[in-house]
């Protein structure tokens, strides 16, 4: 693995830690501006950075949420919960393209962004399993 995509990793898990650690801190305290912009700045280093290693994939998840977060900063409002958890689940995305590249040493050519995109443009995160109805049998 080449230098620049090996210095890549370090400071992307770096900044996804940070990114978690202040969103989860949202998640307590709302109104916290400090963390609000931390994780907003977290989010746009991420993406310039998966922009200088040409990793469009990685690159246009981070740009979705950073649009979520940045209608929430222009708006001057807390982060709503599905906010936060669709950061969240782009964070669990990126940190598993992380690993692929730390395995593979290189960025995966199939990597695709679609369903954070998803995510972002309903605003709904997905739901992990499914809770079945009760089927009334009289």
């Amino acid at each position: 693995m080449d230098e620049l995509l090996t210095q890549f990793l370090i400071e992307s898990r770096e900044l996804v830690d940070q990114a978690v650690d202040d969103l989860l801190a949202l998640e307590k305290v709302p109104g916290d501006r400090k963390r609000f912009d931390d994780a907003f700045r977290a989010f746009h280093t991420l993406k310039g950075g998966a922009g200088i290693v040409e990793f469009a994939a990685m690159q246009t998840a981070l740009h979705c949420a950073e649009s979520a977060l940045a209608a929430a900063r222009t708006e001057s409002r807390p982060l709503s919960a599905p906010d936060i958890g669709n950061c969240l689940r782009c964070l669990d995305q990126v940190i598993e393209w992380l690993d692929i590249v730390e395995s593979a040493g290189a960025i995966p050519a199939d990597a695709d962004p679609a369903e954070i995109v998803a995510l972002f443009a309903t605003g709904v995160r997905p739901v992990a399993a499914a809770v079945p109805r009760a089927v009334n049998d009289e």
